[in-house]
């Protein structure tokens, strides 16, 4: 064996750990995603919910006096009907809702998700409230 087989071995060992590393990643280091809805997206519900849950594949990222996880919900008449803090429970987000200004149409739930890996899953979907 030569100086350059020594070389070339040593290379080739280096680029394989390499390729392995690049190729191997971990579950913890792909994004948080959204696996449920409570109303779901597009849905149409008979009366207004209590609540609106939204559960994700990893744990919510929380701080002690910092809010960086939000569901917002407002009405047809674009009042916000969310009332109190986002809680975080588990792997979901849970924000109570009021009924006093229960219209019938289609309302806006607005959300910010912070996974713990820093990406922020964030976004909007509707749901609809019937009159009968």
């Amino acid at each position: 064996m030569s100086l350059g087989d020594g070389v070339m071995k040593k290379f080739l060992t280096l680029l394989a750990v390499a390729v392995l590393t690049i190729h191997t990643s971990s579950p913890a280091q792909a994004h948080s995603k959204i696996t449920s809805f409570s109303p779901r997206p597009n849905s149409v519900v008979l009366e207004l919910p209590q609540k609106v849950t939204m559960k994700f594949s990893e744990a919510p990222l929380t701080f002690k006096k910092k809010k960086v996880n939000l569901i917002s919900v407002a009405n047809p008449r674009k009042e916000i009907i969310s009332i109190g803090e986002t809680k975080v429970v588990g792997k979901s987000l849970v924000v109570a809702l009021s009924d006093q200004e229960a219209v019938p149409g289609k309302y806006l739930v607005t959300y910010r998700m912070a996974s713990p890996d820093g990406h922020v899953v964030s976004g909007s979907y509707r749901f609809s409230l019937s009159s009968s």
